[in-house]
């Protein structure tokens, strides 16, 4: 059995996987709902937050329940951002990961 600070390390990384992946399903999703509307979908601009309020303000071939669908998706996408950020702050701080990149650099 691995010891309890890599066991810590090794769940951290997991849950950073799969909050990467959600976030890619999100993100698919939200291509699917503009392309199901018949929007334009500009794939290296779309999600970012500046961008995809002014898609939404803009766009009128998208009807009012694929909106409303966009704007949650794009919400849990922003949760995600937020969740990623936090672990790799977490990452960051770890002892290990430290000890390596340490290594890494002499």
């Amino acid at each position: 059995m691995a010891p309890e600070q890599m066991r810590e390390l090794r769940r951290v990384l997991r849950y950073r996987n799969h909050v990467v992946h959600m976030a890619i399903n999100v993100k698919n999703k939200i291509s699917g709902l503009l392309m199901e509307a018949g929007a334009e979908n500009p794939k290296k601009r779309l999600h970012g937050r500046t961008y995809f309020k002014n898609l939404l303000e803009t766009v009128e071939v998208v009807p009012q329940s694929v909106k409303e669908l966009l704007k949650l998706s794009h919400a849990g996408l922003e949760m995600f951002a937020t969740v990623q950020k936090k672990l790799l702050v977490a990452l960051r701080n770890n002892e290990l990961i430290r000890e390596k990149w340490s290594h890494s650099f002499e």
